[in-house]
């Protein structure tokens, strides 16, 4: 099972289907995606044995299961093909894998990039285009 947020509720996903923690665990969870993490030890020890009645679940409608993280991090350059596909967009000839880093890249992230798994991102312009609108 895996943890989301449907309608800023969380939920366990199972393959198709998703159950509202809060519900299926009679209160013992919070409503609340951000609160999980404070009750995260009691949340780990329900979902072990938990077989929460699931409704058929529209990928479509799940949520950024994180709304408010306090740090985003992110890893570049942390496996092949992304060293090799950064490599041939900028024209590199040869074996990438002399560009891999000994250790991966990492960096921080405003926390408006997090998205859940379906929805579309958007580019301004100037970031698809290389030019500026103005």
């Amino acid at each position: 099972m895996s943890l989301g947020v449907i309608a800023s509720r969380p939920v366990l996903v199972n393959w198709d289907t998703a159950g509202d923690i809060e519900r299926a665990s009679k209160g013992r969870s919070p409503a609340h995606p951000e609160r999980l993490f404070d009750a995260w030890d009691s949340l780990v020890e329900w979902t072990a044995s938990a077989e929460p009645d699931g409704k058929r679940l529209s990928p479509e409608r799940l949520q950024n299961p994180v709304p408010a993280p306090r740090q985003v991090f992110g890893t570049g350059a942390n496996y092949l093909d992304h060293v090799e596909e950064a490599a041939k967009a900028h024209g590199h000839v040869g074996d990438a894998k002399a560009l891999l880093p000994k250790d991966p890249m990492i960096f921080t992230r405003f926390r408006t990039s997090l998205s859940g798994p379906c929805t579309p991102s958007r580019c301004p312009a100037e970031m698809s285009t290389g030019r500026s609108n103005s």
